[in-house]
C-alpha cells in the first residue's frame, strides 16, 4: 500500500520544468561608466526605453541606479541591468561629485559635473533618438566616458 501511495504522489505531481532553472527574464546590459576624476559622492547611471522623459526626467528612467564614486576602479565603474525586453533604449550618467541627489548645470544649462550618454550623443538637450541602440543580444554592454 505504501509503494502504491509513493507512486501515485509522483506520478501526480507535476515534474519541474527544465526552464525553472533557467533565467527566466529577458537580455542584460552591462553598462560601464568610464572618466571618473574622482571617488567623490556618486555615479548615477539611468536606463530609458522611450523618450519620454528623456534625459531630464529622472522619474521615467526604466530603471537607475546610484553607486558610490569610491567603488570605482581606475575611474571606471560599471552596472548590470537584468531582465530586459529586446528593443530600443538609451542610457543617461553623471557623477554627482558634491553628492546632492542631482546634475549641478551652469550658465545655459550646461552640466557643471561629468555626464555622459550612449552613442555619445550632442545636443542640448541630447534626444533620445541620437543617443538610443538597439538591444537584440542576451548579453550585451555600453561604454561611456564622462566629460566634465
Amino acid at each position: 500500500m505504501l509503494k502504491q501511495s509513493l507512486l501515485l504522489v509522483l506520478l501526480l505531481t507535476p515534474a519541474v520544468p527544465a526552464t525553472q532553472a533557467q533565467s527566466t527574464g529577458g537580455d542584460q546590459l552591462t553598462v560601464k561608466v568610464t572618466g571618473l576624476r574622482s571617488s567623490n559622492g556618486k555615479v548615477r547611471i539611468e536606463l530609458f526605453n522611450s523618450a519620454k522623459g528623456f534625459p531630464k526626467e529622472d522619474a521615467n528612467a526604466l530603471q537607475s541606479v546610484w553607486i558610490d564614486a569610491s567603488q570605482a576602479q581606475q575611474g571606471t565603474i560599471q552596472t548590470t541591468f537584468k531582465d530586459l525586453p529586446s528593443g530600443d533604449y538609451a542610457v543617461l550618467t553623471f557623477h554627482d561629485e558634491n553628492g546632492n541627489g542631482i546634475l549641478d548645470r551652469g550658465a545655459f544649462g550646461r552640466p557643471k559635473e561629468g555626464f555622459a550618454v550612449s552613442n555619445n550623443a550632442t545636443g542640448h538637450p541630447p534626444s533620445f533618438d541620437a543617443s538610443k541602440f538597439s538591444l537584440t543580444a542576451s548579453e550585451q554592454s555600453v561604454s561611456l566616458t564622462l566629460h566634465y
